[in-house]
């Protein structure tokens, strides 16, 4: 008897705190907020995800393709040595690449080409997927960001797709 009088209770007071706290005629916000804004806000808050949570990597590629900067082969060595120079510039945004699989020690890289035996002047990659193979030639998109490597702050690619260019 006493469990449920305390549950009760305690629901009640959470009930009372949250119908204050939503009730209130006192929030500047939306006080100053022309009627259209606010029903925007209310409209924005109430969309639908862009994606489903089951949806294919193609079908992310698709909904972020305008946020992609698509690196050239001719570019990639600028490119990436510019993104391990300057990662906190870079920070956040989408990459797509193409190279090949190493893995040194414990982490995963994306080289320009295979057979690279140094992974200097290779960018990083955290997130990837199991199912690719190592010394496999693939394309990365992928948002970059930093790591700690052997001690060091580097510039890595968290991987959103992966695919296997074989």
């Amino acid at each position: 008897m006493f469990k449920k009088f305390l549950t009760f209770t305690l629901c009640a007071v959470i009930g009372i705190s949250v119908s204050a706290c939503n009730g209130s005629t006192n929030n500047p916000k939306t006080q100053d907020l022309p009627s259209t804004e606010t029903g925007m806000q209310q409209e924005e808050s109430s969309q639908k995800p862009l994606l489903d949570a089951d949806a294919s990597d193609e079908e992310l590629l698709e909904a972020i393709k305008e946020d992609i900067h698509v690196v050239s082969d001719s570019d990639y060595d600028s490119t990436v040595t510019e993104l391990m120079a300057h990662t906190n510039q870079y920070s956040g945004k989408i990459y797509q690449l193409e190279g090949v699989y190493v893995k040194n020690k414990q982490n995963a890289y994306l080289a320009k080409e295979a057979g690279q035996n140094s992974v200097e002047g290779c960018l990083m990659l955290k997130y990837l997927p199991e199912s690719i193979a190592e010394n496999t030639p693939v394309r990365i998109t992928g948002i970059v960001n930093e790591d700690t490597a052997g001690g060091k702050t580097v510039a890595a690619l968290e991987v959103v797709v992966a695919e296997n260019l074989e």
